[in-house]
């Protein structure tokens, strides 16, 4: 039988594929199938490091040919559509399946796809079952979010939960907090609280002086100046309403830097990269003519650019993660709470975001809300730990490989 792993965008795609490598290396018996839905994923896919897995890797317009994966980012699947992908599913037959779902309102494909997995596997069981009540689709299928928080209670996995379906499969979530609304929402729900690797990493992390000012150097951060990193989106709005907010509170910041990553799954790189420069550029904006800040582009990035966009003196062409500029960060920025801006608040770096993304409750403690005056020296950065955030002890991958080998005990059953 074959364990299918549904991916999306970035975040969830990269802590899926080291669950289902680790879940290998524990049940050998088993074989794995990648479903890729998304943009961001099948970059991932693509990368040399993963091509391994290539043959077990199906994109989903091999099955739907008359549309891309880049109109798949924003929209629902049509009725044809949707049976289209039933009837391959029904092939695939599955025994488990993880969809990684989306931070973003718009991005309803892995919810279509959890929904049509589960309603077979509810056939299927309830073929195989004698007894009813023993029938626990949430052993079977699971939907995966490891971006942190849900951004939005617009988010379609808030509306999810009054499906009537939605009972019948359990979730695997990054914060302990989150599981906790979710089920206050609907206590038929069985929600695991799982962190992910990178989140992993952070704990455990030892920053190295020495490569700190090395990647400040290449920056061109001169010392003495303080380093926030914004951490890109794939909405251009998005990024522009931040640059708008933080315009206003580094006016009287002399001694920051600002330094902007790009977000690898951006649809239009040139187009969202002429905006911002064009942004920064405009000289309407009232006693700060200039926004202060430059855009980092690395090797693979450049290639997407084109000639006039390269001969800008606000792109920075350095071959650095963002991951690497993110430890050098003083703060860190993001319009949405994403993996980064997460990871900020776990190494205790002043961390912003805009306030339509930190509205809900459970937000507002971790991270610091637009416009504000940004940094102040005084602050110390507290980092947290597994058990602030009420997260298991262990590592991701195997929590997370550990529940596709395991059945849910009873008394986890909602």
């Amino acid at each position: 039988m074959t364990r299918l792993f549904v991916c999306f965008d970035t975040g969830n795609t990269r802590t899926i594929l080291k669950g289902a490598k680790t879940l290998l290396l524990k049940d050998k018996t088993k074989s794995i199938k990648f479903l890729v839905i998304g943009v961001a994923a099948k970059k991932i896919f693509d990368d040399e490091a993963n091509k391994q897995h290539k043959d077990d890797v199906i994109v989903i317009t091999k099955w739907l040919t008359k549309t891309t994966l880049e109109s798949l980012n924003d929209r629902a699947l049509t009725v044809e559509e949707i049976r289209i992908v039933t009837n391959e599913l029904a092939k695939l037959n599955p025994e488990y399946s993880i969809v990684g779902s989306s931070c973003f309102p718009n991005a309803l494909v892995p919810y279509q796809i959890i929904e049509i997995l589960t309603k077979q596997k509810q056939l299927l069981l309830a073929d195989e079952q004698s007894a009813p009540d023993q029938v626990y689709v949430g052993d079977f299928v699971r939907i995966a979010n490891f971006d942190f928080f849900q951004d939005s209670i617009n988010n379609p996995l808030w509306s999810l939960l009054s499906s009537e379906w939605a009972a019948h499969i359990s979730f695997l979530l990054a914060f302990a907090e989150e599981a906790r609304r979710m089920l206050a929402v609907n206590n038929r729900l069985t929600c695991h609280a799982v962190s992910s690797p990178e989140l992993d990493e952070m704990f455990e992390v030892k920053i190295e002086p020495t490569e700190i000012n090395n990647t400040l150097q290449q920056l061109e951060i001169s010392e003495g100046k303080r380093l926030l990193f914004i951490s890109g989106s794939t909405v251009i709005e998005d990024d522009l309403a931040l640059l708008q907010a933080l315009h206003f509170d580094l006016k009287d910041q002399e001694k920051t830097v600002v330094r902007i990553g790009l977000h690898p799954g951006t649809k239009n790189m040139e187009q969202h990269v002429s905006k911002l420069l064009a942004w920064m550029e405009k000289g309407a904006h009232a006693n700060f003519p200039v926004f202060p800040a430059r855009i980092i582009i690395p090797n693979d990035i450049k290639a997407e650019l084109s000639p006039a966009t390269l001969k800008s003196y606000r792109l920075l062409f350095v071959n650095l993660t963002g991951n690497q500029v993110f430890l050098a960060a003083s703060s860190v920025a993001s319009a949405k709470p994403s993996t980064l801006a997460t990871k900020g608040v776990v190494l205790g770096k002043p961390t912003y975001c805009l306030p339509d993304y930190v509205g809900l409750s459970y937000v507002v403690s971790f991270f610091k809300v637009l416009p504000l005056q940004l940094i102040q020296p005084e602050e110390k950065s507290v980092r947290l730990t597994k058990k602030d955030l009420q997260l298991p002890d262990g590592a991701a991958v195997d929590v997370m490989s550990d529940l596709l080998l395991e059945r849910t005990p009873a008394s986890l059953r909602r």
